[in-house]
């Protein structure tokens, strides 16, 4: 007599399978997205790195900018004569957009665009920018991203020009700038 699984058995099984793949196949998604933010968070660190680098080796002004057509941050050198030379550009994963952009080009200002900087939608976040000079600082700013639910910001500080990633909310540029002729915070 031959012992073999019965229909019953079988279906059971195919059950379980099917209830554990329900359970796994979600958390695999967040882990892929988890990863892919990961990888851009780091993407972005290098390439403001990069910019600020090449500013103090070359010289020249180079700047992080959010080109609103093409959805990406690049970073771009201007020479001395104001030609432009593209060095790098990096996109957002696709569930991770722009949601609030912040310059200090502006007079010393602080220049925010919110909620209007998504890609698709008008606005003042077209015009982003961030530069490096020659001697390692910048004007300041940042951009704050929404990936879902969460909101993570790549700020880059006016007096050593060093970029961070920050999770949460972009924080209070302004208070990384005093008046000419004050004393500084301490």
């Amino acid at each position: 007599m031959r012992r073999a699984f019965t229909y019953v058995e079988l279906v059971v099984v195919i059950a379980i399978l099917f209830i554990v793949s329900a359970i796994i196949m979600p958390r695999l998604a967040a882990m892929r997205k988890g990863r892919e933010e990961r990888e851009f968070k780091n993407a972005i660190r290098d390439l403001s790195s990069k910019a600020r680098s090449r500013a103090i080796d070359s010289g020249d002004v180079v700047s992080l900018r959010y080109d609103k057509t093409t959805g990406k941050l690049s970073a771009v050198e201007r020479n001395a004569d104001g030609a432009e030379l593209p060095l790098k550009a990096i996109a957002p994963p696709t569930d991770v957009t722009p949601y609030q952009f912040v310059s200090n080009q502006d007079a010393g200002q602080g220049n925010a665009s919110q909620g209007n900087a998504v890609p698709g939608n008008g606005g003042q976040g077209d015009a982003w920018e961030v530069p490096f000079y020659a001697d390692g600082t910048s004007s300041g700013g940042g951009v704050e991203f929404e990936a879902g639910d969460r909101h993570f910001s790549v700020v880059v500080y006016p007096a050593d020009g060093e970029s961070r990633i920050v999770e949460g909310p972009m924080p209070d540029l302004s208070l990384n700038r005093w008046p000419a002729g004050t004393y500084a915070k301490r």
